[in-house]
């Protein structure tokens, strides 16, 4: 039995005796061929070896070898000289580069298809080819993957930012109606802002949810966690207020700039019981939306003067 390296470079074998003196009658193999018998160490010229030597006697040499089939081990039958270019590997060159366009979407099922068409061709002995491409493919969806990741994770404080100040913006929207509310009672009694008589903030808020506010969900602020919408069949709670309440006493005479509500300090005061004379902490430190007596709301930086009064939810 015997070894041959093809034209193309690449180790074919074993073969027996007969099968390389029919390549030999074919041209399909020369006296340059290189050669290694069984169990033998070295590579040699086949004219090298005695019992060949007569065959070159009546065959002309070719001047180049052609590459050599692999050959089915106890088969006669040889198979085709070149494999075919796998499907695989080519589709996932394609992914990876219309990852580039496509923001790596493609390039999740381009490094799978990558990954096993270039299994499929190490397995194949050589009946399927495109190496180069699945290899290629896998790299450039590798690349382009984890591009995608870095940009998501560049992109996601952007959004969440994004998603803060639409919070931002309908909790002020809530402060504009409470406000709203809240001069519209002023008409019906005096022109007297909610003071209920123990001078509580739950207890003003309870005279507008009454008669004035719509729902239970303009008391709660978006950006709020914990605090939860309260219902008709139960009272205010700590637990169903966002905003804190400065207006006690005050009038539709009051000065225009004088702080009315603000988002209150849940970061202070978690439980709602004892809350601390300090900013709201809701959106971010020392900043929040404030509600003024003329009834026009605004997102300030940092609240000034404090709203906390020990009467606040």
């Amino acid at each position: 039995m015997y070894k041959i390296i093809g034209g193309d470079g690449r180790e074919y074998g074993p073969i027996t005796k007969e099968q390389l003196l029919q390549w030999i009658a074919e041209g399909r193999a020369d006296v340059q061929s290189r050669v290694r018998a069984e169990g033998g160490h070295d590579w040699k010229p086949l004219a090298s070896f005695p019992e060949f030597t007569g065959a070159f006697a009546t065959v002309a040499a070719p001047s180049a070898s052609p590459p050599l089939p692999p050959v089915v081990s106890g088969s006669s039958v040889l198979p085709p000289l070149r494999g075919k270019t796998s499907g695989m590997a080519i589709a996932a060159l394609v992914l990876g580069i219309l990852g580039m366009f496509c923001w790596f979407i493609t390039a999740i099922p381009g490094l799978i298809l990558g990954i096993i068409s270039l299994n499929r061709i190490n397995r194949s002995g050589g009946q399927l080819g495109g190496k180069g491409l699945a290899i290629a493919g896998i790299a450039i969806s590798g690349v382009m993957l984890m591009c995608g990741v870095v940009s998501m994770g560049m992109l996601l404080p952007a959004l969440n930012a994004a998603r803060e100040k639409a919070r931002r913006a309908s909790c002020l929207n809530n402060l504009k109606q409470i406000g709203l509310a809240i001069r519209l009672y002023a008409g019906d009694n005096n022109e007297r802002f909610p003071t209920d008589a123990a001078w509580t903030t739950l207890g003003s808020y309870e005279l507008l949810t009454k008669n004035y506010q719509t729902s239970y969900k303009t008391w709660v602020c978006p950006s709020d966690t914990g605090i939860v919408p309260g219902t008709p069949y139960a009272p205010l709670t700590a637990k169903n207020v966002s905003y804190a309440y400065n207006g006690f006493g005050l009038t539709e005479s009051t000065q225009p700039d004088t702080p009315v509500a603000c988002d209150r300090s849940s970061a202070g005061d978690p439980v709602g019981t004892f809350p601390w004379n300090g900013n709201a902490w809701t959106h971010k430190a020392d900043s929040g939306n404030v509600l003024f007596a003329d009834g026009h709301a605004a997102f300030h930086k940092t609240l000034i003067p404090h709203m906390y009064n020990g009467k606040n939810p």
